[in-house]
């Protein structure tokens, strides 16, 4: 999904889980990612201000879902890109 979204639009940071495969990933497509690090797979990284700024807009993405997923039946989530001309 990464790859088709760099297609399509210009991002810089990518927000996601902490996956070895995603940080790699979004490296490659010069995109900054803004995954959490797990200290149980090794020393815990923590983030510059600005990168703290933009994670929590994450947080706040997941507390949306959620309560869509809980509260509203939401089973699933349909991301939407914008169609570039």
């Amino acid at each position: 999904m990464a790859r088709m979204s760099a297609e399509r639009v210009t991002s810089l940071y990518d927000l996601a889980d902490a996956a070895k495969e995603i940080r790699q990933m979004s490296e490659r497509l010069g995109h900054v990612a803004l995954i959490d690090h797990n200290p149980r797979r090794g020393e815990k990284r923590e983030f510059s201000p600005a990168e703290a700024v933009r994670y929590r807009q994450r947080s706040s993405a997941e507390r949306v879902n959620s309560h869509l997923h809980d509260n509203h039946g939401g089973q699933a989530l349909l991301v939407l890109l914008p169609t570039v001309l």
